[in-house]
């Protein structure tokens, strides 16, 4: 895979799939708490300097999910992802992934934590348009969960993006539009 340039940012997968054993955050009922999956490994960096190497997980018996493997070079603030940054992935009904655009804002403690999101502020951390940038990675469907899944709970309303499983790239993108880009920014901050 050649990079993906994303706002500020630069993704590219490395490595291909490899063995991989820990433990998931989101384990079928009764599944072993400690469990042998593959990783497909990614490289994210950026214009301040972050060289961060990310994975996305897929387990036999629990949800897929991202999570960070290894901060190289980076400001202090991207430290969130050595402790912090894990995402798990839904499995739909159909069998595709969904994985939902939350960014990390900054709140009343200091830190970064997960916050619903809109195109306007995905947009802007992009600098470009967010739902034109996704939907141009041949995702299944951007949107809001109601819109592409059929989602009826209170989450009916947040922004998703659904894809085929194992779609590694589109998955990384998205991960670094809405993670990395949104601590890159400082959002929930006064200056933002």
């Amino acid at each position: 895979m050649s990079k993906i340039v994303v706002g500020r940012a630069e993704v590219e997968l490395i490595d291909g799939e490899v063995a991989f054993v820990g433990s998931p955050m989101a384990a079928y009922l009764d599944a072993d708490s400690e469990q042998s999956g593959t990783l497909q490994k990614f490289r994210v960096t950026t214009t301040d300097g972050l060289n961060h190497i990310f994975g996305i997980v897929c387990w036999p018996a629990g949800q897929p999910e991202v999570i960070s493997v290894e901060r190289i070079a980076g400001l202090e603030k991207y430290k969130k992802f050595e402790s912090g940054g894990r995402v798990s992935i839904v499995e739909t009904a159909d069998n595709k992934w969904l994985a939902e655009l939350k960014v990390l804002k900054y709140g009343k403690q200091g830190r970064p934590t997960p916050h619903t999101s809109n195109w306007s502020e995905l947009s802007s951390i992009l600098h470009a348009d967010a739902e034109a940038f996704l939907s141009s990675l041949n995702p299944i469907s951007v949107g809001t969960r109601q819109a592409i899944d059929s989602e009826t709970n209170k989450n009916k309303g947040n922004l998703a993006i659904k894809i085929e499983p194992r779609s590694y790239e589109t998955l990384a993108v998205a991960y670094t539009l809405t993670k990395v880009l949104s601590i890159m920014h400082d959002l929930g901050l006064a200056n933002d």
